[in-house]
């Protein structure tokens, strides 16, 4: 009998051992196609990382020759390919993204690549979450000259795209060349004859839902902000809502609707986050373009934003789950930022670079993930950016 139960034993401890060993581990090489980068600086390496997409664990090499090497526990993985270069004072970003099938030894995946320019203009501080009682029309973006020369809002616009379905499909357009665009169903536009806003280096502009107090106790309350300084409103002027709420047209300055698939007095983002982006748009920009037949979204159409427009780009989303609903091309932005949730009154702020010569440098990388945090304290100009000398109301 005893020794029925040592065999029984050993049996039992062969099989709890093989159970809790771990996963043989599989090799994996990443190529990079940077092909399409012409007339730009290729970097001497690239940073690769590959995450896993049910464990979140996380590789990262730098390539040698477009290449780079791992050992991975077996998986699917995003990969993101992230780069830098400079030519004639111009700095680029270059950035390509794809998925990775690492389920076997050997396994192997080429990445394209592509860069997109750092620009003047960019957005520093985004509050879009709303606060207290269900209150979001005190919703603002501001954005701010990052550089050292003079740059103008003339003309400037703001979307957040439209790209998926409710169940994460993506939308089809119908246009030519669709992965040269994203696409809008509300645009706003600053006016300007393309000198009338200037924006010196160290400055910024604030884009309000609507430019009035929203702190009074019969709108928002204490929590909500005061946006009465800020230069530009999204609205289209006074107006009076269903529920008898009057939108006053204020001191700053009204922006025009670009494009609506629908009349709104005023602009409303979601306040689980968008993907937002400005641009100056090209004389030619295409009209209205419909979504795919049999889609649930709004059929009224959306504007077509040719990718070569785009200044900035940020992907806020309300979960890391959300954030495979990847908006835009990785050289635009390579990641992505989530606040703890709605009416939360927190707002995502980009991370300081440096000081230059007492102006603030905020840090670039079209990277949402490692270019912004989240505060609990939303605040206009929160490290002293200059206010524009036009706004004469601030």
């Amino acid at each position: 009998m005893k020794k029925l139960f040592l065999v029984i034993a050993v049996v039992a401890l062969t099989v709890i051992t093989s159970c809790n060993k771990a996963p043989k581990a599989v090799s994996a090489t990443v190529t990079i196609d940077d092909s399409e980068l012409v007339g730009i600086p290729v970097p001497d390496s690239y940073k690769v990382t590959l995450t896993n997409t049910t464990t979140s664990e996380t590789f990262t090499a730098d390539s040698e020759n477009k290449s780079a090497s791992f050992v991975l526990t077996p998986g699917i993985y995003n990969v993101l390919i992230e780069g830098q270069s400079n030519k004639d004072g111009v700095a680029y970003t270059i950035a390509g993204s794809g998925k990775l099938n690492a389920v076997e030894d050997g396994a192997a995946v080429e990445v394209k690549v592509n860069a997109a320019k750092t620009t003047q203009l960019i957005f520093k501080e985004m509050y879009y979450t709303g606060c207290g009682d269900w209150y979001f029309r005190d919703q603002y973006y501001e954005i701010y000259n990052n550089s050292d020369q003079v740059a103008y809002a003339d003309k400037l616009c703001i979307a957040d795209l439209d790209m998926f379905n409710w169940d994460g499909t993506p939308l089809e357009y119908d246009i030519e060349n669709p992965e040269k665009y994203v696409f809008s169903q509300f645009i706003w536009q600053i006016p300007g004859d393309g000198d009338d806003y200037p924006i010196a280096p160290g400055e910024s502009f604030v884009i309000a839902q609507w430019a009035t107090n929203h702190s009074i106790e019969s709108l928002g309350g204490a929590q909500a902000k005061d946006l009465t300084g800020a230069e530009f409103e999204a609205i289209l002027g006074e107006s009076t809502l269903w529920n008898g709420t009057v939108i006053t047209d204020n001191a700053a300055v009204n922006m025009q609707q670009f494009a609506a698939a629908y009349s709104m007095p005023q602009w409303l983002t979601s306040v689980s986050g968008s993907t937002m982006v400005i641009f100056y748009p090209p004389a030619d920009l295409e009209q209205a373009m419909t979504y795919q037949v049999g889609s649930d979204s709004d059929t009224s159409g959306a504007q077509a934003i040719p990718l070569d427009c785009i200044l900035d780009a940020v992907h806020c989303c309300e979960s890391s789950t959300e954030a495979a609903m990847m908006s835009i091309p990785a050289e635009y932005d390579a990641g992505y930022v989530c606040c703890s949730g709605i009416y939360v009154n927190e707002s995502i702020v980009r991370k300081v670079a440096e000081t230059k010569d007492g102006r603030v440098v905020y840090k670039d990388t079209n990277n949402s993930s490692s270019d912004f945090e989240v505060t609990t304290e939303p605040k206009i100009r929160r490290n002293g950016e200059g206010v524009p000398s036009w706004n004469t109301w601030k």
